[in-house]
């Protein structure tokens, strides 16, 4: 190996490209992965579901509360026999959200200043029954209800979304 003659200049700005190239990549990865921690107000959220059976009259309710940022959603949202799940969206950031496009093609609009927009889904045995949302005043009560396909059951759930500092 030492008889073999050096690389040449081309070989070696290719080898620093390309070192140079890996490294950028790695640190681009790196500084995306970040989580979101600190980046905006966290928003606490009382949520309270009610579910009734219009025949039976069973009522089935469940209470959570849950502090995230702007478009996010706790992993464990999934509750026995229905999931619900409500994603909290505060107005400055909203149409950079990926999912802008999926609720401005439903007709929800982009809440103003002052305002939580709430973007709920009723599931039952993993099928989706309803895809509600409402604005929410910050920090004050909102209510949705609705049924599902055959009326048998009243899913009625109440959100309380706050962006306040103190929480």
């Amino acid at each position: 190996m030492l008889k073999r003659p050096l690389p040449g200049m081309s070989r070696q700005l290719f080898g620093i490209a390309l070192v140079i190239g890996l490294t950028a990549s790695a640190g681009y990865a790196a500084w995306a992965g970040q989580p979101t921690e600190g980046k905006g107000p966290r928003i606490l959220v009382d949520m309270k579901v009610r579910v009734t059976h219009s025949q039976t009259k069973e009522v089935f309710a469940v209470a959570t509360r849950y502090l995230v940022h702007s478009g996010e959603l706790p992993a464990d949202m999934k509750v026995p026999p229905a999931a619900f799940t409500c994603i909290p969206y505060l107005p400055d950031g909203l149409e950079k959200s990926s999912a802008w496009e999926a609720m401005k093609a439903r007709g929800l609009p982009l809440p103003p200043a002052g305002y939580i927009l709430m973007d709920c889904t009723i599931r039952q045995d993993g099928a989706v029954i309803a895809t509600p949302a409402v604005m929410a005043v910050d920090g004050q009560p909102a209510t949705i209800e609705t049924t599902d396909r055959d009326k048998l059951r009243v899913y009625r759930i109440e959100l309380n979304a706050s962006a306040a500092e103190e929480h």
